[in-house]
């Protein structure tokens, strides 16, 4: 079912399914809590302080989830406490570009999605303490190519969400690792040295070659093309497990 609403001469055709299974009114007094059983889309910019207060939300095998930035391109949702998301077999989760979410517990048996799009809009996050489940987590991260109008480089600081990423994952010469022991003074610029181990500074190479991505660390990285990069894996947690930030950061 869904409901015409005339506003200002204009029809707009909204659907019915942002409340139809949930109690509350997605406010900090009265956060959204029980099941979700059909597609749902929640626009966190549309509250107030564009955040979405959330509790026990149970998400049914066979439907999704998903964050939108909405018109403004931004928002938050907060699940409130020690409170669980469960996203069941067959299940989607998904967090749109410009989008967060901060939730205790996940039981993901589906599929966790997060997301960054073209233009750069912003990329997705995640925190969280305690998950568990055989589901899949994606996460899908766009880096723009090419050069600035002003010409200068598009290099951009990332860091991986999931342990292990190969190197090869990134397609080009130009990921580097930024090593503080190679830098005397001010200028940094001999601390940054290619996954091959190719110092960009002096030319040389220097025998400090990786293959796979580490948690926890930032690396640099350039391509003449733009391009959308997928990653399946558990999420990032902390050392005392304790929480998980998701995605990257770009410069």
């Amino acid at each position: 079912m869904k409901k015409l609403l005339a506003l200002a001469g204009i029809l707009l055709l909204l659907p019915n399914n942002m409340f139809s299974q949930l109690s509350g009114n997605g406010t900090s007094g009265s956060p959204f809590t029980g099941t979700i059983n059909q597609n749902t889309v929640w626009y966190p910019d549309t509250f107030s302080g564009s955040t979405i207060f959330a509790s026990t939300i149970t998400i049914l095998s066979g439907f999704s989830l998903t964050i939108s930035p909405g018109l403004f391109n931004g928002g938050h949702v907060q699940f409130t406490g020690t409170t669980t998301l469960t996203i069941q077999t067959n299940a989607g989760f998904i967090i749109n570009p410009g989008t967060s979410v901060t939730v205790h517990r996940i039981v993901n048996d589906g599929t966790l999605r997060m997301e960054s799009g073209p233009n750069e809009p912003g990329v997705a996050s995640l925190l969280h303490r305690l998950y568990s489940g055989g589901g899949t987590v994606e996460t899908k991260l766009y880096l723009s190519g090419g050069t600035t109008a002003g010409g200068a480089y598009k290099w951009h600081y990332i860091s991986v969400p999931t342990n292990n990423i190969s190197v090869a994952t990134f397609n080009t010469l130009n990921l580097a690792q930024y090593i503080e022991s190679l830098v005397s003074g001010s200028d940094n610029y001999p601390g940054w040295v290619a996954y091959d181990s190719y110092q960009y500074s002096t030319g040389s190479t220097l025998g400090t070659s990786f293959s796979t991505m580490t948690l926890g660390m930032g690396y640099n990285y350039y391509s003449a093309n733009s391009s959308t990069f997928t990653f399946s894996g558990p999420l990032n947690l902390t050392e005392n497990g304790y929480a998980s930030f998701m995605w990257v950061w770009i410069s």
